[in-house]
C-alpha cells in the first residue's frame, strides 16, 4: 500500500518531524516516541494559531470538536522550559543592562505577557 500524504501543522527539528512540510515517503518508523494525550480544548487552539497562517478561510465551526464528531486523538510532546537556562535583563536610562535575579515574581511577569510559556508542546 502506498500512502502519499503532507506533514502539517507545527514542525520541530526532531528526526521525526524530518518529513514535517513535505511528501512523506512510503516508509514506517517504529521508533517509540514519548507523547500525551491532548485535550480537545487545547488542540483546537493550537489547530486554530495554525489555521490562522496556513489557511484563514477556514472556520472554527469546521474543526472545535475534532475528538467527539471525528473521533481524532490529539497527540504532543510535551515541553517545560527551564528558566533557570535564560538570562534576564533590565536596561536603565543609560541603555545598560544589569543582570536579574531569577525569581519567581520575574518568571510570572514574563509568562504573562505571553510571549513565553513555561509548559507547551514540542514545535510551536
Amino acid at each position: 500500500m502506498s500512502l502519499n500524504l503532507l506533514g502539517w501543522g507545527f514542525c520541530s527539528t526532531a528526526p521525526s518531524q524530518s518529513h514535517c512540510t513535505s511528501e512523506i515517503p512510503d516508509t514506517i518508523d517504529s521508533t517509540p516516541t514519548e507523547v500525551s494525550l491532548l485535550s480537545n480544548d487545547y488542540c483546537v487552539q493550537m489547530l486554530e494559531a495554525n489555521l490562522k497562517v496556513e489557511q484563514p478561510g477556514v472556520q472554527k465551526s469546521e474543526y472545535q470538536n475534532l475528538q467527539s464528531r471525528n473521533g481524532i486523538v490529539c497527540i504532543g510532546q510535551n515541553y517545560s522550559r527551564n528558566f533557570d537556562q535564560h538570562g534576564f535583563y533590565s536596561k536603565d536610562y543609560f541603555k545598560r543592562f544589569t543582570r536579574l535575579e531569577l525569581s519567581d515574581t520575574l518568571v510570572n511577569l514574563v509568562t504573562q505577557k505571553g510571549q513565553i510559556n513555561r509548559h507547551e508542546i514540542n514545535g510551536n
